[in-house]
């Protein structure tokens, strides 16, 4: 080559291996740092909602996953350099730039490598504070900036430029750019679309209502789905590599959202004969009109229900002429479970029936059904013990 423009040598010392390395890792390090941060959004999602607190074990799962990806990733590329330089001592990169091609050899006391590229073969180039980084099938050439002049630096990235591919700015590239977007942010979408159902329940303050809906993920999956497919189709024409690694991972946290609903909390049942039912336990009349909300919360068939009924007054006639108080026990207030006390302590009306002895407000001990109702919202809420 006698037009060459910039030349040089580099030796590939522990301390530059291990430096340059570092580098590349902490530029790929975006999808992890994405991620990671949309399971830091569900755990504060999952923590604010009805949704059983038990599925922040997932995002949790998630997140040291990642972290012990990184951790081996780092290690890794320490063990390679060890292992570079037990297997090859002593290397060095020498390169020859010219404007037709560029070509060089990296030497050891135990290998030599020779190479002989187009500027069209180049993958990519990266550039940190120190160094130029040049991608081309699997090696990848490290420059150090100090040794190239700022015009031969100019020169290198425009003949770069100008040999690789362009990239056509059409309908579909901005497609693609779109389609990337939104596998990121599906499962902000997919925490919309649930807020806006849940609200717009008949009865939004039922527990675990956010799992009735959760079933949207699934139709959700058709983003990132569509992003790894077009990814995978078009790859040839298109710079869309974001698209197939985005969308594989966004397919996997949607998946498991997705799965979520198939949970026993996500089973929540609307029939109102469960209404009906109560009823005839606690031998109470309540109109036969509303809308319910019924989970079967464990395997001994324990359930919580909330009922919003057509006509608030009807209600009141039934609590007025029956033994609900105002004010639960202590001593049976303090043996509900926690999570009971604080749900049910601003409601107006209480009744609590022992179905082994009949007796209305005495005890929790045996077969035990506890009905709250909130006269400002028209709520009753009911749940049983030890069935």
């Amino acid at each position: 080559m006698d037009n060459i423009f910039l030349e040089g040598e580099v030796s590939y010392d522990e301390k530059y291996l291990l430096k340059t390395n570092t580098s590349l890792m902490k530029q790929a390090l975006l999808p992890f740092i994405i991620s990671a941060v949309i399971c830091l959004l569900a755990i504060v999602f999952i923590s604010a909602s009805s949704v059983n607190k038990l599925f922040i074990i997932i995002p949790v799962c998630i997140i040291i996953f990642l972290v012990i990806l990184v951790i081996i990733y780092f290690y890794s590329i320490k063990t390679a350099v060890k292992d570079s330089l037990t297997t090859k001592p002593n290397s060095k990169l020498i390169y020859r730039f010219s404007y037709d091609n560029f070509s060089g050899e990296l030497i050891s006391d135990t290998s030599k490598f020779s190479f002989e590229k187009k500027y069209d073969e180049i993958k990519r180039m990266l550039t940190d504070k120190d160094n130029i980084y040049i991608f081309f099938y699997d090696v990848v050439i490290a420059l150090e900036k100090k040794n190239v002049s700022p015009h031969q630096e100019a020169i290198l990235k425009t003949l770069i430029k100008s040999n690789k591919i362009s990239v056509t700015k059409d309908g579909i590239y901005y497609s693609l750019i779109i389609l990337f977007v939104l596998s990121l942010l599906t499962p902000f979408i997919g925490i919309i679309l649930i807020s806006l159902m849940v609200a717009s329940s008949p009865i939004p303050e039922f527990p675990y209502l956010t799992l009735k809906y959760i079933y949207i993920f699934f139709f959700l999956l058709i983003i990132p789905a569509l992003s790894i497919i077009l990814g995978i189709i078009l790859r040839k024409r298109y710079r869309c590599k974001k698209n197939l690694i985005g969308g594989i991972i966004m397919f996997i946290i949607t998946f498991i959202f997705a799965s979520m609903s198939f949970s026993p909390e996500a089973a929540i049942k609307t029939d109102f004969k469960y209404v009906d039912e109560v009823s005839e336990i606690v031998h109470l009349d309540f109109p036969k009109e509303g809308y319910c909300d019924y989970l079967v919360i464990d395997g001994n068939e324990n359930f919580q229900m909330m009922v919003r009924f057509s006509d608030p007054s009807e209600v009141m006639k039934v609590i007025n002429a029956s033994s609900f108080t105002k004010q639960l026990e202590p001593v049976i207030y303090m043996n509900l479970p926690v999570y009971y006390q604080l749900t049910i302590k601003d409601y107006d009306y209480y009744l609590v029936y022992d179905a082994d002895n009949r007796l209305y407000n005495e005890s929790i001990d045996g077969e035990s059904y506890v009905l709250c109702y909130k006269e400002t919202t028209n709520l009753l809420y009911c749940f049983s013990l030890n069935r």
